[in-house]
């Protein structure tokens, strides 16, 4: 009896390695689409805006929130995903999973998951001068013909709109006032981004200098307690206002070297489910949003600027002369990648910020 009773517990043992064995080896297009399969079958849509509630993306989703409430969808919940186990890099991850139905990740991160390169041309330093440019851009067919592509080819996620946000800005113990005073200092990036690398290697940052972080350590950046050799932090301007941010002695340059594009992002397999006119009425409500988005980043980097003021934080802007001296050593920059896959979005780009 005894021995039976082991050879049925190892039986039973075998058989829950087997499976656990075969879920492990499955496919990650295969888990996305097990997982994806349940959207369709909740009554719940959650959306989380991971992050604190006064920044563009949070305000933004809390419209988009509305626009599916009243479009009859299902219980919508908008809640801050900051501290799920989903933050950071699976943020993209939780929308394509079905964990959550609507996010808005930043376009660098999508760029870097999914290899998707026609967002890398968002951050291009100086493809936008300012908002007016942005204004153009998101309003243009190219920027129509980028998502219509990027959801052709993806199967899990729809993307509806690129949501501009504010400025990055350099943040360190000392300003930055030219493209010589970052020579031979290290500094850390939000995200691996070539392209932002390379603009600070052409402001004389050595390349063996030149780090990534989490946003969630921004105080240890800030304060130069991240263990690498930086003194100096690449960071959008709204991560300045965050209320867990403790540090308020750093200062603060301006030179307008790109801005944050966050991508309005729903499951794809939930959004095939809706009825076509309620798509339609989403679609056009997200094409709205983005000039809400827009236009809350653009109030928030003046009233950022008054609480520095406020604060006794210490700020400055370049000159043009700077700028256009910045400007000139990254045009190889923009030059490579008219030669790469991304030149007809990039060359019709630029033919949409030239227009009257």
């Amino acid at each position: 009896e005894l021995m039976k009773k082991i050879f049925l517990n190892l039986a039973l043992t075998c058989v829950a390695l087997a499976s656990f064995q075969a879920i492990a080896q499955t496919p990650d297009t295969e888990k996305k689409t097990v997982i994806s399969e349940k959207v369709t079958k909740k009554s719940k849509v959650r959306i989380s805006h991971t992050g604190y509630s006064e920044t563009a993306k949070a305000k933004t989703l809390e419209k988009f929130k509305e626009v599916l409430e009243s479009s009859n969808v299902g219980n919508v919940e908008l809640f801050d995903g900051s501290a799920a186990k989903y933050k950071d890099t699976s943020e993209l991850d939780s929308v394509e999973l079905g964990v959550i139905e609507v996010n808005a990740p930043i376009s660098g991160l999508i760029s870097s998951i999914n290899r998707e390169t026609s967002l890398d041309i968002l951050t291009l330093p100086y493809l936008f001068n300012d908002y007016s440019d942005i204004e153009k851009f998101i309003k243009s067919p190219i920027a129509n013909n980028i998502l219509s592509d990027l959801n052709k080819k993806n199967k899990y996620s729809e993307y509806l709109a690129f949501l501009p946000g504010e400025p990055k800005v350099i943040v360190g113990p000392t300003l930055i006032k030219n493209i010589n005073d970052m020579k031979g200092n290290g500094v850390l990036l939000e995200a691996k981004n070539n392209t932002l690398s390379k603009t600070f290697l052409a402001m004389g940052v050595p390349e063996d200098q030149i780090f990534t972080f989490a946003v969630t350590d921004l105080n240890k950046a800030i304060n130069g307690e991240s263990g690498y050799n930086a003194k100096f932090v690449s960071v959008s301007l709204n991560e300045l206002n965050n209320p867990n941010l403790k540090n308020s002695k750093f200062k603060v340059s301006f030179n307008n070297y790109g801005y944050v594009f966050n991508v309005l992002t729903v499951n794809k397999r939930w959004f095939n489910s809706l009825p076509e006119d309620v798509k339609n009425n989403i679609r056009k409500s997200s094409a709205e949003l983005a000039m809400f988005h827009m236009n809350y980043a653009k109030e928030s980097v003046e009233k950022t600027k008054e609480n520095f003021k406020k604060n006794n934080i210490e700020y400055y802007e370049w000159k043009n002369e700077d700028i256009k001296q910045l400007k000139q050593k990254i045009i190889p920059l923009h030059e490579e990648y008219l030669k790469t896959s991304t030149k007809n979005y990039l060359s019709e780009t630029y033919i949409t910020l030239q227009a009257k």
